[in-house]
């Protein structure tokens, strides 16, 4: 009742807000009615307050003023609440005042003055988990002009499911469309496009089916007129074709341009195959018949645009270094903790190289799993990467270092590897590997080496690039801190001794390493060589050092 009761006397405090009617709590939640002027322009909305209040929950603000008047305006939902976001505030009083005031700043940039964001915002669709299975179908842009009322068959795979809120969750990726004879593709990378294939339908449309200006249509005879007499006879086709299949429901897609017409957005339909919402029926006086829909609800399922530029849009590396086609030698800490950071950073095009096996004692300080097994580390790192982004192509072997140690100082294999290694826009050396560091400072080639390696307990990272790679290496170990090369990591029984260095101590310095690199990238700067030294003295800092 105190809570009710300072709620009640903060609003009718308010400059511009009358209650109209008073607020009451009902199960912890609080509800009333208030007019709300903003320039001279008078909306009553109803006002929800939830226990949570002035807490957000679940990233959506628990206050709610509702006006189904309004729901023409942008940025109000299906219930008629208008969607506000402001400031965090654990104060009552203001947080009132936050919120109060956002809906006034919505009015008048909305209602009053009818402003149109420059950003697109989607229509708004209902979602239904159909036999309680949520659905989700994720695609990429399509390079094709699609025209109004084109149609034919999709193809499309299914990834893991999932659970999402104790539902499960099926997520399908579309691979292709077909338009006429032409097969227009989605641009996943090559594992994506090998996954099995099952068939849906598509229509194009020259505008999404809504009503009031932003909410999808929610049944089927709410579509007439929205279909061509063609459609509907593939429609009703495709399911004489497919009557003798074994299906639970045909995945149909609607396609149409946003923002401005410059991409195309798909909504996803599920079509029970026992209800298929389209009917002939007599034209009354003739012979001739006419094609329906029935009122029965739409099965809406979610989409989302996963093209490159939605799923890198929060962030990622120059173009300039996400473009390249780069090479990684060694795949132990170093060279898989790079391998997965350009993965995430947008780049789409890796050879990886490494003879050896990943072990259980690498998995704590590289970015491999303990769940696989024991298994060669670029088959493994192979499936990672394609496992993070769904644009990246990965080609490898586990015997070409050996290889180059074997055969570049034959003069008739020097050429060969020149030519290889000139395939490639980047090579980047992990391998900690002197004698293949001097190997490869023996090619012949312009392209671009970047050798990457640490020292004990990671108190440095070396970063040398090309020319004089070799040289330029070994002049930087030699002014470094001597270290006592008894203080390795020295499992039991027969093997290598490895240097201490956890993930966090090679990571930090890695990742430092690579916000280095893209800075050059990104200002047409040259890469010059350089070192990380790591100090734990007087709270952790790097310290960079050019050479």
């Amino acid at each position: 009742m105190e809570r009710l009761t300072q709620i009640s006397d903060l609003v009718s405090g308010f400059e511009h807000v009358t209650i109209t009617v008073p607020f009451d709590e009902n199960n912890e939640i609080i509800k009333g009615t208030v007019a709300i002027t903003a320039e001279d322009r008078t909306e009553i909305f109803e006002v929800v307050i939830f226990s949570q209040y002035p807490q957000k929950f679940h990233d959506s603000e628990t206050i709610n003023f509702i006006n189904k008047g309004l729901i023409e305006c942008n940025h109000v939902n299906w219930d008629g609440s208008i969607c506000i976001h402001t400031l965090h505030s654990p104060d009552l009083q203001q947080k009132l005042i936050l919120d109060f005031g956002a809906l006034k700043a919505w009015m008048s940039k909305y209602l009053i003055n009818q402003e149109v964001d420059s950003h697109y915002e989607h229509i708004v669709v209902p979602h239904f988990a159909v036999n309680g299975i949520r659905s989700v179908m994720l695609f990429t842009e399509l390079e094709h002009s699609f025209k109004n009322g084109d149609f034919g068959e999709i193809e499309f795979s299914k990834l893991q499911d999932g659970k999402v809120n104790d539902v499960t969750t099926s997520t399908y990726i579309l691979q292709s469309v077909q338009c006429g004879e032409k097969d227009i593709r989605c641009k996943w990378s090559e594992m994506y496009r090998a996954m099995e294939k099952f068939k849906g339908i598509y229509l194009f449309m020259d505008k999404p089916p809504v009503k009031n200006r932003r909410f999808a249509l929610e049944n089927w005879e709410e579509l007439t007129g929205y279909f061509s007499y063609q459609f509907l006879n593939y429609l009703e086709s495709t399911e004489r074709s497919l009557s003798t299949i074994d299906y639970r429901k045909l995945t149909f897609l609607l396609g149409y341009p946003i923002d401005n017409g410059s991409e195309i957005h798909w909504e996803m339909i599920a079509i029970d195959k026992n209800k298929y919402p389209n009917y002939k029926e007599r034209v009354k006086g003739t012979r001739y018949f006419a094609w329906k829909l029935k009122d029965q609800p739409i099965l809406w399922g979610e989409t989302k645009n996963s093209g490159y530029a939605y799923f890198f849009g929060r962030g990622k590396l120059s173009d300039k270094l996400t473009k390249k086609k780069i090479l990684i030698l060694g795949l132990g800490a170093l060279g898989s903790m790079v391998a997965t950071t350009l993965c995430r950073g947008g780049c789409t095009n890796f050879t990886l190289f490494d003879y050896d096996a990943k072990e259980p004692g690498n998995v704590c300080r590289s970015e491999y799993h303990f769940f696989s097994g024991i298994n060669n580390k670029v088959e493994e790192l192979q499936k990672h990467l394609v496992a993070i982004s769904p644009f990246v192509n990965v080609a490898g072997n586990s015997i070409f270092t050996d290889g180059i140690k074997l055969l570049l100082s034959n003069p008739d294999w020097k050429p060969k590897f020149e030519i290889y290694f000139d395939s490639f826009d980047l090579i980047i050396d992990c391998t900690t590997d002197n004698d293949l560091a001097l190997l490869l400072n023996q090619l012949n080639t312009e392209k671009e080496f970047i050798n990457l390696s640490i020292t004990n307990h990671a108190r440095e990272l070396v970063c040398v690039t090309n020319p004089n790679l070799y040289s330029t290496m070994m002049h930087i170990f030699s002014t470094l801190q001597k270290e006592d090369d008894t203080d390795l990591y020295n499992p039991t029984g027969c093997w290598d001794p490895t240097f201490k260095a956890g993930y966090n101590d090679i990571a930090v310095l890695l990742q430092f390493a690579i916000k280095q690199i893209n800075i050059c990238y990104k200002n047409d700067q040259p890469i010059r060589s350089f070192y990380l030294s790591s100090q734990e003295e007087n709270n952790f800092n790097i310290k960079i050092t050019p050479f």
